[in-house]
This record gives C-alpha cells, structure tokens and sequence, in this order.
C-alpha cells in the first residue's frame, strides 16, 4: 500500500540474505556479526515502514 516497487525489492533482498547467507554461515564465522547487525537494523527499518505507514510520503 503506497510503497513503490523498489521498498518491495528490498524487503525481498533482506529475506534472501537472512535465509541464504547467515543461515549458511558458520557461527564461527567472523564477519557474521556484522552482517547480522545490519541485516537486523533492515529488518527494523522494514517494520517501522510496514507499522506506520504514513511516515514516507512518495
């Protein structure tokens, strides 16, 4: 609702990350942490843009 194409892209983008890079990863891994803070402050931009609608005016 009122999200152009390209939010959607991203909101996929994310998932796909989530799912094919961290899942896949070894927790040993040293670059997990940091790919994991900034898939997580995503996931929080995607949820404040899904909650309040009306903070982006296209």
């Amino acid at each position: 609702m009122g999200r152009n194409g390209s939010g959607e892209r991203c909101d996929l983008g994310l998932l796909c990350v989530g799912f094919f890079a961290l899942a896949n990863m070894p927790n040993t891994d040293p670059k997990k942490p940091d790919i994991l803070v900034w898939h997580t402050a995503g996931g929080m931009f995607v949820l404040a843009q899904t909650v309040a609608p009306g903070m982006r005016k296209i």
